[in-house]
């Protein structure tokens, strides 16, 4: 007997991906990227507003001990705190040099409304 192998008439087996599975994939992987990012971003919002909320405590203590020394609160913008010895914070531009509260995220001055102090962007009591 004499055999003879015939050709198998199954279709040959697929090498790589279509087009559309490939796009698939990049949609996925682009929707779980923007998904870890927006998980791993918001701790760091959180701490940043705790880390401006811990600085308008500080201040409105100097705030409340000014008040106590001269009976009336500094201006908005608390120069006074500066002038007379209760901020004292090291300057960016000149060593030694003291500087109005600021946001330490933003930089914007911190503003005195009713004896309160508050930040611009993070609000506050």
């Amino acid at each position: 007997m004499n055999f003879k192998a015939t050709p198998s008439i199954r279709p040959q087996a697929r090498v790589g991906m279509s087009l559309i599975e490939i796009i698939a994939a990049i949609a996925l992987t682009a929707v779980v990227a923007i998904a870890s990012v927006q998980v791993f971003n918001q701790p760091r919002l959180v701490t940043g507003q705790s880390t401006c909320e811990l600085e308008r405590e500080t201040v409105q203590q100097e705030v409340q001990r000014y008040f106590h020394d001269f009976g009336a609160y500094p201006s908005r913008e608390m120069r006074e705190l500066v002038t007379a010895g209760y901020w004292n914070r090291i300057g960016a531009q000149q060593p030694g040099a003291s500087t109005i509260p600021t946001c330490p995220l933003t930089s914007q001055t911190l503003q005195l409304q009713n004896g309160r102090v508050r930040c611009p962007i993070h609000g506050g009591d």
